[in-house]
C-alpha cells in the first residue's frame, strides 16, 4: 500500500506500475500455478519451484530467478550460496544483478536496500531490462537514479516505436523478442514481465508498450527538472510512432508536459517550445479542455499560444470563442496586419 501511494505521489503514467512487487512477476512467470511464497526452506523451495510447472525455456529462467530471489530474500550473502547457485545453472551475470536488485527493491521501507539497488542497476542496465525497474526507482523518490537507469537501458526513448513491422525480431545473438517478453544476453528470455502489452493505439500492444515507455521517460525527466529534454523526448517519440497511432501518442505525451507545467506555474514558458506536427493539435486540444479549469492553466493561454507565433488571425478567432477571457489589445476583428 505504501509503495502504491508513493507511485501515485510521483505522478507516473498509470500503466507504468512502480508500486508492485517484482516477486509477483517471477511467480507469474513460472507457470499456470504459482508456488506459495515464502518457502520454509531451500529444500522446499527447490521442490516447489523446479518439480512442477512449465518446462519452457522462459519458464525455466523464471524458476531459476525465483529460486535465486528466495536465497537472497532469506538473507544469504550474495557472494555465497546465491552466487554458487547462479554459477551452477549458468545464470547470466546481468540477470543475477537484476534479481538481486528486485529483491532489494521489494524490501520496502529499507533505505539501505534502495540505495544499494540504485548503485547496482545502472551498471547492469541493457535494452532487455524491464521498464518496471525505472518506474520503481521513480516511485520510490529516486528520479535521478531512475533517469540514469533509463539512459543506460536505452539511449533513445523513442526506440520502442522503431523496427517492429514484423511480428518477431532478433535482439542480439540467439535472442528473439515477441514484443512482450524481455531478452537477456545470450538469448535467454528472462522471468520478468513489464505487463504493459494490450490492445489500443491501432490494435498493436507493442505500440502501447512503447507509449508507456516514452511517457515514463518524459515523466522522469520532468521530475528531474529537465523540461526541455522531456519535450525533445516527446517530440522524437511522436515522430517515430506509426502514423495511425501518432495523434494518440501525442495526446498522452503533450498532456503530461502541459499538466506538469501547469502544476508548477510554468505553462506559459512551455508554450514557447516548438509544438509542430501532431504536437500542436494535441496541445490546443489540451488547452481547450483544461484552460480556465485547471490550476496553473489560465483561460487566455490558448490565445497567447498563437500570439507568440505571430498567428494573430487564429489568436483572434480563439479570443472570439464563447467563454474565452479577452486579451488586452486583441479584438475579434484583428488580423495579421495589425501587428506588422
Amino acid at each position: 500500500a505504501a509503495a502504491a501511494a508513493a507511485a501515485a505521489a510521483a505522478d507516473l503514467p498509470p500503466d507504468a506500475d512502480g508500486g508492485g512487487l517484482f516477486l509477483d512477476d517471477l511467480l507469474a512467470g513460472v507457470g499456470v500455478h504459482a508456488p506459495p511464497y515464502p518457502f520454509k526452506s531451500a529444500t522446499e523451495a527447490a521442490e516447489r519451484v523446479f518439480r512442477h510447472g512449465s518446462a519452457a525455456p522462459a519458464a525455466l529462467v523464471a524458476k531459476q530467478s525465483l529460486f535465486l530471489y528466495y536465497l537472497l530474500d532469506a538473507g544469504l550473502p550474495p557472494d555465497g550460496a546465491p552466487a554458487r547457485f547462479a554459477s551452477h545453472v549458468r545464470l547470466h551475470p546481468r540477470l543475477f544483478v537484476e534479481t538481486r536488485c528486485a529483491a532489494l527493491l521489494d524490501d520496502h521501507g529499507n533505505s539501505a536496500s534502495l540505495e544499494l539497488a540504485c548503485a547496482l542497476l545502472p551498471g547492469a542496465s541493457h535494452p532487455g531490462l524491464p521498464l518496471g525497474f525505472v518506474a520503481t526507482l521513480a516511485a520510490r523518490g529516486k528520479p535521478a537514479d531512475a533517469l540514469a537507469v533509463a539512459r543506460a537501458r536505452r539511449s533513445d526513448v523513442a526506440v520502442g516505436f522503431k523496427g517492429f513491422s514484423n511480428s518477431t525480431r532478433t535482439d542480439g545473438p540467439g535472442g528473439v523478442r515477441d514484443g512482450r517478453g524481455e531478452v537477456f544476453a545470450g538469448g535467454s528470455t528472462g522471468g520478468w514481465s513489464d505487463g504493459y502489452s494490450g490492445d489500443g493505439y491501432g490494435g498493436d500492444g507493442r505500440v502501447t508498450d512503447a507509449t508507456v515507455e516514452a511517457e515514463l521517460g518524459v515523466a522522469v525527466r520532468l521530475e528531474c527538472g529537465l523540461a526541455t529534454e522531456a519535450f525533445v523526448c516527446a517530440r522524437d517519440a511522436v515522430a517515430a510512432a506509426p502514423h495511425a497511432s501518432r495523434r494518440a501518442v501525442a495526446d498522452k505525451l503533450v498532456a503530461r508536459l502541459a499538466s506538469h507545467a501547469a502544476k508548477r506555474g510554468a505553462l506559459e514558458s512551455v508554450l514557447d517550445l516548438p509544438f509542430d506536427g501532431e504536437l500542436e493539435p494535441a496541445l490546443t486540444s489540451w488547452l481547450d479542455s483544461n484552460a480556465g479549469t485547471v490550476a496553473g492553466a489560465a483561460e487566455h493561454l490558448g490565445v497567447v499560444y498563437y500570439l507568440t507565433r505571430g498567428r494573430t488571425t487564429e489568436a483572434a478567432a480563439r479570443a472570439a470563442a464563447p467563454g474565452t477571457v479577452a486579451v488586452p489589445g486583441l479584438s475579434p476583428a484583428a488580423d495579421d496586419s495589425a501587428y506588422e
